[in-house]
């Protein structure tokens, strides 16, 4: 065996298991749910599912009646708003609404389409 193949045999599984583990995602939906509560976002309207095949956990949360706040995480630093849907409408969120310091008032202005 020549030692550059011996090199390979041991580097692209050690390199496999490394790209693996640093994709793998750590976060929990109770990380998730502290993160939601930190924000003002009542665990009592909130449905939590997740996470999906990529690591995203997605948030529905009951704004008022007729309103949800759609919000996905994907284990990092920032939740992000993904729309609100209202009266079977749903408005999407500019790409960057994080969900940190968003507020109560901007929430029910998402129920309009104002992010």
């Amino acid at each position: 065996m020549f030692p550059q193949t011996r090199f390979l045999a041991v580097a692209v599984p050690a390199a496999a298991i490394l790209m693996l583990s640093a994709c793998s995602s750590q976060a929990t939906e109770e990380d998730f749910t502290e993160i939601l509560t930190a924000n003002g976002v009542s665990q009592e309207h909130t449905r939590i599912t997740g996470p999906d095949s990529e690591g995203m956990f997605i948030a529905v949360y009951e704004v008022n009646e007729g309103c949800e706040l759609h919000i996905s995480w994907d284990g990092g630093e920032k939740p992000v708003i993904v729309g609100a849907q209202a009266d079977r409408y749903f408005h999407p969120a500019p790409e960057t609404t994080y969900l940190e310091g968003f507020g109560a008032d901007r929430m029910s202005q998402a129920c309009e389409g104002e992010f």
